[in-house]
């Protein structure tokens, strides 16, 4: 096997086989692994999980900081997939761009793309803009790509305390 900085090298019979790092193979083909639990030992803050501004969700920075009591919707980084259990979370969808625009009217307000600027931020951003945003001790906040999903955990435990 021959590393190299962004992949590895395998030579079986002769060939040469490489591995990009950083990729991932998704389908909707049964996997195992999308049988295992996400193990969730947070329990909800408003401090650790903010609301987005324009959004009736939380945010979640990483897969493993998902509280385990929150009963709305969350979003997530897209790295969720590679841990998502079907049984456990329900993807509501990709959260930019049209499908956003279908779950809410509400976009980047004057507000934040202004506070957005004044607190020395350089991304590109302006109002009407498809993409949640958030704050963080007062600075605006604008994450990379997330999933909003729900838990069907939650779901299932109200449904059975009813009965």
């Amino acid at each position: 096997m021959i590393f190299t900085k962004s992949k590895f090298i395998e030579e079986r019979d002769g060939k040469l086989y490489s591995r990009v790092s950083g990729l991932r193979w998704f389908t909707n083909l049964y996997v195992r692994k999308y049988e295992e639990d996400i193990i969730l030992w947070k329990n909800y803050s408003p401090e650790e999980h903010p609301k987005y501004d324009n959004y009736d969700a939380i945010e979640v920075n990483k897969t493993a900081n998902i509280p385990k009591d929150y009963d709305g919707i969350m979003g997530v980084p897209i790295s969720f997939l590679y841990k998502w259990n079907p049984k456990q979370f329900e993807i509501i969808g990709y959260v930019q761009g049209n499908l956003f625009r279908e779950l809410t009217e509400k976009w980047l307000s004057k507000k934040i793309v202004e506070n957005y600027y004044k607190s020395g931020q350089t991304g590109s951003i302006k109002e009407d803009y498809h993409i949640l945003s958030y704050y963080n001790n007062r600075k605006p906040i604008i994450p990379y790509m997330r999933i909003f999903i729900n838990s069907l955990d939650l779901q299932y435990n109200r449904s059975e305390c009813k009965n």
